[in-house]
This record gives C-alpha cells, sequence and structure tokens, in this order.
C-alpha cells in the first residue's frame, strides 16, 4: 500500500492515516484477483474483518514497525 508520509510515529514505529474508502479501493486494487494467506494480524484479515466499515467515512490508522 503506498504512503506519503507518516502521521505520527514513535521510536520502533510508524503511523499512517488513510481514508476508509481509499484504504479499500488500494486493497481492492492491488489484492482483489490474487490468492491471498489470511493470518491473524495481516492486512488481509484486517480487510476482510472490517471491508464493510471501510466504505464508510473514516480513518484507518496503519502502524508498522521499524527493523
Amino acid at each position: 500500500m503506498p504512503y506519503v508520509f507518516p502521521w505520527t510515529g514513535t521510536d520502533d514505529h510508524l503511523v499512517f492515516r488513510f481514508h476508509s474508502s481509499n484504504f479499500f479501493n488500494k486493497y481492492v486494487e492491488l489484492y482483489g484477483n490474487k490468492k491471498v494467506k489470511i493470518m491473524e494480524g495481516n492486512i488481509h484479515s484486517f480487510f476482510q474483518t472490517n471491508k464493510k466499515r471501510l466504505k464508510e467515512d473514516t480513518w484507518v490508522l496503519v502502524k508498522l514497525k521499524i527493523k
């Protein structure tokens, strides 16, 4: 998923925000025709659990661990 600038962060993480409908559309564009492995805590699990809510006018915060 593309991102521009972190919304905030810590020493170990970057936090990005996406408008939920943009997140939904980009996910479908990237993964809609692909077989994905849904595991607890991954982006595919999040999408499956929240796909109805992602169509609402809201925000998604994504926290990425810096390695």
